[in-house]
């Protein structure tokens, strides 16, 4: 009986540690997933907010003339 009940832990112990390593595995590709969402989010809304200029092509992010900003003061 000891036996099987040694047995019984065993096999606990090997599908408690098979779930740790899934989940690990799951997790670790999730957040790389999320990694490359952000990256590329982030690459997306820089390239998006460079001005673009009929006669010089890109201009630096903040650099636009101040005539064609809107108003943004908090009242």
């Amino acid at each position: 009986m000891e036996r099987h009940l040694q047995q019984l832990q065993d096999a606990m112990w090997q599908a408690l540690i098979f779930q740790a390593v899934i989940g690990a595995v799951i997790t670790t590709a999730l957040f790389y997933a999320l990694y490359l969402v952000v990256k590329a989010a982030v690459r997306d809304g820089v390239r998006e907010g460079m001005a673009q200029t009929r006669s010089s092509g890109r201009r630096e992010p903040g650099k636009a003339p101040a005539a064609n900003l809107p108003d943004m003061r908090a009242d």
